[in-house]
């Protein structure tokens, strides 16, 4: 099996029960024993590892890891406060806003390849969140129509779309949903439309960033009917850039 850690929770002294999105079975917990005879497991137990593992068969209950290594090292991401942080907020925003459990291979290789982008960005950091959590909406099945103009300018959470700046959409679209203001709404535009090797040529700060991470979290949790709150946000905020 291959999966995504998103989250450790400890059982007794040498066992863990890890928070996952795998290949085979989308988001499941699996326990995992001997974690003291093994010094590895510790070592390689950090949010977004990507490990493969083999299980023990099970005929009830939670799925048993017998053996479990990386596939990969993430050393940039292991070593960066920046990029661990960014880390806390991807696997937040996966294990609150993904409500299905079955397997996607869709979200699981998009997934894999944004664990993989983080770790070898090297400019443009600091927008790597928020192109992470536009580009997640989309795979998740909430893709923001790209309709920006000179007229439609603010973008209407509940219809998914830039709107018109008339007396009608003032602040709010018809059914009161508050627009984005018109920095975020540009900066939601070039997101849908920039490759990630150039996040670095985005030339808006921490303020315009913040706001928008926190209308795509409101239109994400409109659009499933449940809210989606990340303490990470904030944390990512204090950061700076």
């Amino acid at each position: 099996m291959q999966f995504i850690l998103l989250n450790t929770i400890k059982y007794g002294d040498k066992a863990f029960v890890l928070q996952v999105y795998s290949r085979e079975e989308g988001r499941i917990s699996l326990f995992l024993r001997g974690v003291g005879r093994n010094n590895n497991y510790r070592a390689w137990m950090h949010k977004l590892s990507i490990m493969e593992a083999e299980m023990v068969e099970r005929s009830n209950g939670m799925p048993v890891i017998k053996e479990m290594r990386p596939v990969r090292e993430l050393l940039s991401i292991r070593s960066s406060v920046i990029k661990g942080g960014i880390a806390l907020f991807m696997s937040e925003l996966v294990l609150k806003g993904i409500r299905e459990v079955e397997a996607s291979r869709e979200m699981f290789d998009f997934l894999v390849r944004g664990i993989n982008l983080l770790e070898e960005c090297r400019e443009g950091v600091a927008n790597f969140p928020i192109y992470f959590l536009t580009h997640f909406c989309r795979v998740a099945g909430f893709a923001p129509t790209d309709n920006y103009s000179p007229r439609h300018r603010r973008f209407s959470p509940l219809l998914g779309r830039f709107v018109e700046e008339d007396s009608r959409f003032v602040e709010r679209d018809r059914m009161g949903s508050p627009l984005f203001e018109h920095e975020a709404s540009l900066l939601l535009h070039l997101l849908l439309q920039l490759p990630a090797e150039e996040l670095h040529t985005l030339p808006f700060d921490r303020e315009v960033r913040y706001r928008l991470a926190g209308g795509l979290l409101e239109y994400l949790s409109l659009h499933l009917g449940t809210p989606v709150e990340l303490k990470s946000l904030d944390i990512l905020h204090q950061l700076g850039n």
